[in-house]
């Protein structure tokens, strides 16, 4: 399990807007209950599709996910779902 200390530190490496976009695509897909397929025909753009799809990665468990693309890439992943699973134990803007 990751510590406190080192699960902040990655957070931060999230930029403010991909946490807005991380947080507008979870809403849809957890909270509104949207299909992933569904919010992928409405994405505005590259950067939108790739904050989706992280979301989307929720669903996969982590042993899975690290052997599914670069160790950068799913630090960065491991990342943003800290980020919104910091949000949801915070219940901040779901």
């Amino acid at each position: 399990m990751t510590s406190v200390s080192t699960r902040g530190l990655r957070e931060q490496c999230v930029a403010e807007d991909m946490k807005k976009r991380l947080r507008y695509w979870h809403f849809q897909r957890f909270i509104l209950n949207r299909q992933t397929t569904e919010l992928m025909a409405i994405t505005a753009d590259a950067r939108e599709s790739e904050a989706l799809g992280i979301v989307a990665m929720l669903d996969i468990r982590p042993d899975i996910l690290a052997g599914m693309m670069p160790r950068e890439k799913f630090r960065f992943i491991q990342a943003c779902h800290g980020y919104l699973g910091s949000l949801k134990a915070q219940s901040v803007g779901f």
